[in-house]
């Protein structure tokens, strides 16, 4: 199973922050001199829409209960209108994800989210399609581990599958799939796994730090 060709996959359909590169190896401009994304406009209109759910979610989460006010969260994401940016988002990545895997009871899938949360997953395969702009110095910078990069990603699906199931929108897939994303985001925050360009001693594989090996947060986890 190639959990590096199901995650450029879906990267490459969804992650923002990738950017078109031209023959040189340049970033592509648009009209404004801005890089141009991979994904497209309306995915990325829909996945920008859906991103104020995360907002909605954190207003509505109790810390000392631990438990989310259902009502006042399903509430104010029908406020937003956006059931039909949900359910095209649930299409597009429900498809690509039983393109690789089947949802029930495969432990390829396990794996697949166990390894993403790790930062086990090294990817040298596609850098063409995984570059983007360091917003510190503009430069280009490869992202060559599959992982959850920047603050704030697993909070953001996970929001959109509480809203997708509070609108029984594939509810019963979601729900498997939410406990996978847990579990990865606990692997994540125990590892704190870096991304390819930190790695000691240089961008190759063989210096992915241990704990990032593909046995080190499962024996960190007594998985």
């Amino acid at each position: 199973m190639s959990f590096v060709t199901f995650w450029n996959e879906f990267d490459d359909r969804f992650n923002p922050g990738f950017v078109l590169l031209g023959d040189d190896g340049n970033a592509i401009l648009d009209n404004d001199g801005n890089p141009k994304r991979r994904i497209s406009e309306g995915i990325f209109n829909s996945i920008r829409r859906v991103f104020q759910l995360e907002g909605i979610f954190i207003r509505n989460y109790n810390r000392i209960s631990d438990k989310l006010d259902t009502e006042g969260f399903g509430r104010e994401s029908t406020d937003l209108n956006i059931e039909d940016d949900l359910k095209s988002l649930t299409n597009e990545q429900l498809k690509i994800i039983s393109r690789y895997f089947s949802i029930d009871n495969d432990n390829n899938l396990r794996d697949a989210f166990e390894y993403f949360g790790q930062g086990s997953i090294y990817d040298s395969e596609h850098d063409s399609q995984r570059s983007m702009i360091d917003s510190r110095t503009g430069k280009l910078v490869r992202y060559r581990i599959h992982m959850a990069d920047g603050a704030g990603v697993y909070g953001r699906w996970h929001s959109f599958i509480r809203a997708s199931i509070l609108f029984k929108i594939e509810e019963e897939i979601w729900l498997k799939l939410d406990r996978l994303l847990a579990c990865a985001y606990i692997i994540h925050y125990t590892v704190s796994p870096i991304q390819s360009d930190q790695f000691p001693g240089g961008d190759a594989i063989e210096n992915i730090p241990s704990k990032q090996s593909r046995l080190g947060a499962r024996k960190i986890l007594n998985f």
